[in-house]
């Protein structure tokens, strides 16, 4: 989850190839989320394309507002629905409607 984009002197390469590389092994499951609340166009455009180095499965969603309680709503319910499945079991998470929006 971010609100911007990185720090030049931030490697956020070897940092997303190590989250992807996870996410392959299936060791990791990848939300990128941006907080696009007060910030411009152009850092909203820099944001996304850097969250989606950050996952190969799912584009990076939109945080509605400051929607963060919804949000962590949803998180445990998504977690709810993963805990009560069978490992290798498909699942539908809950919509995102509420809270997020894919851009």
């Amino acid at each position: 989850m971010t609100d911007g984009q990185p720090d030049n002197d931030d490697d956020h390469g070897s940092a997303s190839q190590e989250v992807l590389q996870l996410e392959d092994n299936r060791k990791l499951t990848v939300f990128p989320i941006f907080i696009d609340s007060g910030v411009s166009e152009n850092e909203k455009k820099i944001a996304r394309k850097v969250l989606a180095t950050f996952s190969k499965k799912r584009p990076p969603l939109s945080l509605i507002g400051l929607n963060f309680r919804v949000f962590f709503e949803w998180l445990s319910a998504s977690i709810g629905v993963r805990a009560a499945s069978a490992v290798d079991e498909r699942i539908s998470l809950p919509s995102v409607d509420p809270w997020g929006r894919v851009d």
